[in-house]
C-alpha cells in the first residue's frame, strides 16, 4: 500500500515534468509537488495544526521535520534535471502550511545552491494549507501573480479551502505562461458526499 502510494506520486511528479519539456521544447522544466502536509512543529492558534506539533497526535518533532525537509530538498534539487541540468524553472507546491516551511525548504541541502524564490499567500483553509510556487529567477521571471477563491459551498454556505494560485511570468526570457497551482479538498466521505463541492 505504501509502496504505491509512492510510486503513484514519483509518476504524477514525471507526468508533470515531461508535460512541462514537451508543451515548451526549450529544456525548460515546469513541475508540480504535492508536499503532503508540510507543516513546521509550531501551533499556530488561527489554524487547526495542532496535531503537527511534539505533542500532537502525529508527534511531529523538529527532527521528522527536518529529514522532511531533506528528502524534498533532494528530489527538487534533481528534479528535471534530465532535460536541463539547472532543474526546474518552477514548481508549483500543494499542501504547505505557510512561507516559512518553504524558506526552510528552499535553504535545504543543495537545493540552496539554485537560490529560489517563493510565491505564497494565507489560503482561508481550516488547516491553513496552501499553494505556492517555487521558481528560478534566471530562468522563471515572474511578471504578476494572484490568488483566486475556489467557488466550493455546501448547503448554501462556502467551503473554505486553497485558494487558486495564478501566477504570470516569462518562461527562459522567450515565453510568457501562466501557472495555475491549485489543489481541490479530497474526496472525504466518497463521491456522492463530494461531488456537489466539485460542481
Amino acid at each position: 500500500m505504501v509502496f504505491f502510494a509512492v510510486m503513484r506520486r514519483i509518476a504524477g511528479i514525471l507526468l508533470c515534468v515531461s508535460i512541462g519539456f514537451a508543451a515548451f521544447g526549450q529544456n525548460q522544466v515546469i513541475g508540480f509537488y504535492n508536499v503532503e502536509n508540510l507543516f513546521d512543529t509550531i501551533n499556530n492558534d488561527d489554524v487547526r495544526d495542532g496535531e503537527y506539533t511534539p505533542d500532537g497526535s502525529k508527534e511531529w518533532t523538529r527532527l521528522r521535520y527536518e529529514n522532511k525537509l531533506n528528502n524534498m530538498a533532494r528530489v527538487l534539487n534533481e528534479l528535471g534535471t534530465e532535460y536541463n541540468k539547472k532543474g526546474l524553472a518552477a514548481v508549483g507546491l500543494c499542501e504547505v502550511e505557510n512561507r516559512g516551511v518553504l524558506e526552510d525548504l528552499v535553504q535545504t541541502g543543495k537545493l540552496a545552491k539554485r537560490k529560489w524564490s517563493i510565491v505564497h499567500g494565507d489560503s482561508p483553509d481550516k488547516r491553513g494549507i496552501d499553494n505556492a510556487l517555487l521558481y528560478n529567477p534566471k530562468m522563471f521571471e515572474v511578471l504578476s501573480h494572484d490568488y483566486h477563491k475556489a467557488g466550493m459551498f455546501r448547503d448554501g454556505e462556502r467551503v473554505f479551502t486553497r485558494d487558486i494560485l495564478l501566477a504570470q511570468g516569462i518562461l527562459g526570457k522567450a515565453d510568457t505562461v501562466f501557472i495555475l497551482v491549485n489543489h481541490w479538498p479530497s474526496r472525504y466521505g466518497g463521491q456522492e458526499k463530494s461531488d456537489p463541492l466539485r460542481k
